[in-house]
């Protein structure tokens, strides 16, 4: 299987909120990467406060490739792990997708 990967879509940043309460941490989302690319489903599994609807907003305007599995696309279920630190020297927020389960042919 190939695992999906992001060609397009905003990056993950501190709400207002959530700077000036110093929220530091990681948020993990389940959704699913479609067979056409778009990210949906999402739901929160490990929180952060004042984070939450941005990273779930982050992550559906985000568009992957398709996961292929013996040459065909089809959809996936994958958690993103998003870190949040305020450190200055510290590049801005990213996520990582990580398989969720194994794919449903």
């Amino acid at each position: 299987m190939t695992r999906p990967t992001k060609i397009s879509g905003k990056s993950f940043a501190y709400t207002k909120e959530a700077r000036a309460a110093r929220v530091e941490g990681t948020i993990v989302a389940r959704c699913v990467v479609t067979a056409q690319g778009a990210v949906t489903g999402c739901r929160v599994i490990k929180s952060l406060p004042l984070l939450d609807k941005e990273v779930v907003s982050t992550l559906q305007s985000q568009r992957y490739t398709p996961a292929l599995f013996r040459g065909r696309a089809l959809d996936v279920e994958y958690n993103f792990v998003a870190k949040f630190r305020l450190d200055d020297s510290t590049p801005a927020p990213s996520a990582k997708p990580l398989p969720a389960a194994p794919p449903r042919p």
